[in-house]
């Protein structure tokens, strides 16, 4: 069924395309094998055309949603076979104004930065690591909980990654998730100051010296 699915993506009828890209993202959500079978079959690029030309927005969302689980799982799908998506995430979360949108989008790069050096650059490449920060002082946890996870693994990456971060204004942006009442906040904004912790000599100096921030978390 898959072929056919991807063949639909390009159907004249909108509903007909958006019923496609939820069958194809609950088959990719299922299995990571079904998941590369249709990035295979070239998937990817008729889903990325429904976005950046959605003819609703809850075919936008739909086919987001869809591209998102199109990069999640274990083992990750091949880099090459989803970079042609980085643009197109970076455009949503930097000018967007579907929230649902933003958080899938958001999420997807999330997935793709789990990973090598390699897999954290071309996310770092995208310049979104402010806007990302940023979200961080919102009362949605939806927002933060994936914001969080990608800017966890740009410090997870080399030094020069994890100052792209620091850069962004992280250890003050940060500080309210310190005390956010979800413990997954809590943790994940631990995480990352961990991995900064484990940076240059300069950057935990930064660190310490950031106001407040030592004395919420001990």
């Amino acid at each position: 069924a898959i072929p056919q699915l991807v063949q639909l993506l390009a159907s004249p009828i909108a509903e007909i395309r958006e019923q496609s890209a939820w069958c194809l993202g609950n088959i990719s959500g299922d299995n990571p094998t079904y998941r590369d079978a249709i990035l295979q079959q070239n998937g990817l690029l008729p889903l990325l055309t429904n976005i950046m030309q959605p003819a609703s927005i809850s075919l936008l969302r739909n086919c987001t949603w869809t591209l998102s689980n199109f990069c999640r799982g274990k083992p990750s799908p091949s880099i090459t076979s989803v970079a042609p998506a980085l643009p197109i995430l970076s455009q949503i979360i930097l000018t967007c104004e579907d929230f649902e949108t933003i958080v899938d989008a958001i999420w997807a790069l999330s997935y793709i930065s789990d990973g090598d050096d390699k897999r954290v650059q071309l996310v770092v490449d995208l310049g979104i690591t402010s806007k990302l920060v940023s979200f961080l002082t919102t009362d949605k946890s939806q927002i933060i909980v994936p914001s969080l996870r990608v800017l966890g693994n740009m410090t997870s990456g080399n030094d020069t990654q994890t100052e792209e971060v620091i850069k962004a204004n992280i250890l003050t942006n940060i500080i309210p998730c310190i005390t956010n009442n979800k413990r997954n906040i809590r943790k994940e904004s631990l995480w990352l100051l961990s991995n900064i912790a484990a940076g240059t000599a300069n950057q935990v100096e930064r660190l310490l010296q950031t106001p407040n921030l030592l004395s919420i978390i001990i």
